[in-house]
């Protein structure tokens, strides 16, 4: 069996507002972090993790942030994503 990893996707329509949490430490435009999260996806899958692929959202993710008094970077990002998978919310 293979161990799910969660990964953040990002909607088109929230990528300016995570642009504007993460800048500079993020893609310039959706197309670009689109290829970034697609290369992810595929390395991962690749290691034998079952990847999956959740919805982050640019009003929870602050939350997250302030309630673990981390900064909003691509890490929290992706720590993020497995608190969303696991059902956590904020």
């Amino acid at each position: 069996m293979r161990e799910p990893y969660p990964i953040p996707f990002i909607t088109p329509q929230h990528f300016d507002a995570f642009r504007r949490l993460l800048s500079p430490d993020f893609p310039n435009s959706y197309d670009e972090w689109l290829k970034l999260h697609t290369k992810e996806k595929l390395e991962r899958g690749q290691v034998g993790y079952d990847v999956l692929e959740t919805q982050v959202d640019p009003d929870e993710f602050p939350r997250y942030c302030r309630a673990r008094g981390v900064t909003p970077n691509r890490k929290t990002l992706l720590d993020f994503a497995f608190e969303k998978a696991a059902g956590n919310h904020y």
